[in-house]
């Protein structure tokens, strides 16, 4: 009798730690990684780090050589190879550090790359509609300063945004704020976003 097969659930995860082993996001990010990967041994994990790859920002003519591809319905150019992996994804893990009060820029422009209507987003009479598949994102983030739920802070309202746009029904989020702060216990700061972060994972 043949065994079934079991579904390995694909999780993208977004590197987008500039300072490596250096930032403090990437601890957060190594650890939400090791405590779903205990918890779900079924996942397929894929890490992107985003400063090692060949992104661009769109030009006058990037965009006018992206606009020709989908006029011709050529969907499977590798052009928009970035864009069907992140559409076929089951889950989606982003660590970015707060920068300027949002995102790096390197995040920004994967984002746009991945942006594409036929692929991650659709348009109709009635308007936008998301095509992706996964079903959650978790954000993770670390702060010098203490912003979160203002208008200071921009990055999570953008990654809410996006997942609207995409269909992505969940979003997570958690960050250690204050890091920067004179006398505050990072350590402690950076425990407490991991238990939150240990919660959510298991959960997810």
């Amino acid at each position: 009798m043949e065994k079934m097969s079991v579904y390995k659930s694909k999780i993208l995860i977004l590197d987008a730690c500039v300072r490596k082993e250096q930032s403090r996001t990437k601890r957060l990010l190594d650890y939400a990684v090791k405590i779903y990967e205990k918890t779900h041994e079924e996942a397929e994990m894929k890490h992107l780090v985003l400063e090692e790859m060949p992104l661009s920002y769109h030009t006058c003519k990037s965009l006018a050589e992206r606009d020709r591809l989908l006029q011709k319905g050529q969907m499977d150019h590798p052009r928009f190879d970035l864009a069907h992996e992140f559409a076929q994804a089951d889950g989606i893990i982003v660590a970015a550090p707060f920068w300027d009060m949002g995102i790096p820029a390197v995040l920004k422009v994967y984002l746009e790359n991945i942006s594409v209507e036929g692929i991650t987003f659709g348009c109709n009479e009635k308007g936008l509609y998301g095509l992706c598949g996964a079903k959650w994102m978790l954000y993770l983030s670390t702060r010098g300063s203490i912003c979160g739920g203002t208008p200071l802070e921009q990055g999570t309202p953008y990654l809410a945004a996006l997942c609207d746009l995409f269909g992505i029904p969940k979003l997570e989020s958690v960050s250690a704020e204050g890091l920067d702060i004179f006398g505050i216990d990072v350590g402690a700061k950076l425990a407490e976003a991991e238990e939150k972060i240990c919660d959510i994972c298991t959960k997810i």
